[in-house]
């Protein structure tokens, strides 16, 4: 199925520049890669200092 193999490319490219989306707004808020184990649904950082 042509439509699938498409899509699947299409994800794996769609992931790396999620990942990096949501990387850099993590780190422009101040957070540490090691800190982000809270849920994705968080707006919020738990991690008050």
């Amino acid at each position: 199925m042509k439509h699938d193999e498409q899509v699947t490319m299409c994800s794996l490219e769609w992931l790396r520049h999620e990942r990096r989306k949501a990387w850099s707004e993590g780190y422009a808020a101040g957070w540490k890669d090691q800190e982000c184990d809270f849920p994705p649904h968080t707006t919020e950082n738990p991690y008050k200092e």
